[in-house]
């Protein structure tokens, strides 16, 4: 993300920015169960008991590589039944296609399996925004489409065929599937980040009003943060022009602005402890000595020492 010091960006780097907004947003119940309503089969939906959804405490990885396979995992009642089901999502934010995704998602359910040891069924959901999917779902068979169709018709009888649910964005947005839902604003802001400006905030504090009051300021920030911060052309200003309807509406966007510029100081002072720690390292001092003095946490001094040192030891 640029970074300025009259914009409203929040700090973050771009190549998390899209990955921390995701997780923050859906990690709500409420948020997850409008998107997967608004963009999965219904009957999907219909057989899972929502208010028995409870998020996992972190997301799928293999032990080998560390690889992420979903941003978030979910655990769920299934109706009728005392059997659960996961629910885990992967969020891709791409404005190119990427055909090996395909192959990545294939591998990924086959060892989210193995980690789960089949204990329960797992629905994988590719939440997406740009041209990934066009073509169609995604399957094991997908991946050998140089077989005939009659060998595929036959052989894939005997092997394994995952098959990957995908939601996209853009279709949500064009049909006005989240229409006066708590993540119309998200949906929104999901879809025009790229290209968003000024003349954008007026719709966006429009769409946020869906959001049910208890949740609606935070809301505000998190979309305002997501699409200020991958654009800094917007400035401070800009979003305090914002025309409200209500005392609580100013007061929404008083706090996002003062959160803000909060978030802005913290890095700033974040960057000068990290120049202030590479000096003392560069005269010789030790790093537990520079941790102390700078109160920068142990990893971030090891990286400036590995710097200098090639060596991470502390």
């Amino acid at each position: 993300m640029p970074e300025s010091d009259s914009s409203a960006a929040s700090g973050k780097k771009p190549d998390n920015i899209h990955d921390d907004f995701f997780k923050d947003v859906f990690k709500e119940r409420e948020c997850v169960t409008s998107l997967i309503r608004a963009g999965a089969p219904k009957a999907l939906f219909e057989i899972i008991d929502w208010d028995s959804l409870r998020l996992e405490p972190q997301s799928i990885k293999a032990d080998s590589q560390n690889e992420k396979f979903a941003d978030l995992v979910f655990s769920a009642t299934l109706k009728d039944s005392e059997r659960t089901a996961r629910i885990v999502l992967l969020f891709e934010h791409k404005s190119y296609r990427d055909d090996a995704l395909d192959k990545q998602m294939a591998r990924n359910q086959f060892l989210m399996y193995l980690q789960n040891d089949f204990q329960s069924l797992i629905v994988p959901i590719v939440v997406f925004q740009g041209p990934w999917f066009k073509h169609g779902l995604v399957t094991f068979s997908n991946l050998f489409s140089d077989y005939s169709e009659q060998h595929l018709r036959i052989l894939t009888e005997y092997s394994v065929n995952f098959r990957c649910l995908p939601i996209s964005v853009d279709e949500i947005d064009s049909m006005g599937l989240a229409g006066k839902t708590n993540i119309d604003a998200v949906i929104r802001a999901m879809v025009t980040v790229r290209d968003f400006d000024v003349s954008d905030l007026p719709d966006l504090m429009d769409r946020t009003r869906h959001v049910p009051a208890e949740g609606r300021a935070r809301t505000f920030k998190l979309v305002l943060g997501y699409v200020c911060g991958y654009n800094n052309d917007i400035k401070q200003d800009d979003i305090l022009k914002l025309k409200t309807k209500t005392l609580e509406e100013q007061q929404m966007v008083l706090s996002a602005v003062e959160a803000f510029r909060q978030e802005g100081l913290e890095e700033g002072l974040k960057k000068g402890r990290q120049e202030v720690a590479a000096n003392l390292l560069q005269i010789g001092m030790e790093p537990k000595e520079v941790v102390e003095l700078t109160n920068l946490s142990r990893e971030q001094v090891e990286s400036l020492w590995q710097e200098f040192n090639g060596t991470s030891e502390l």
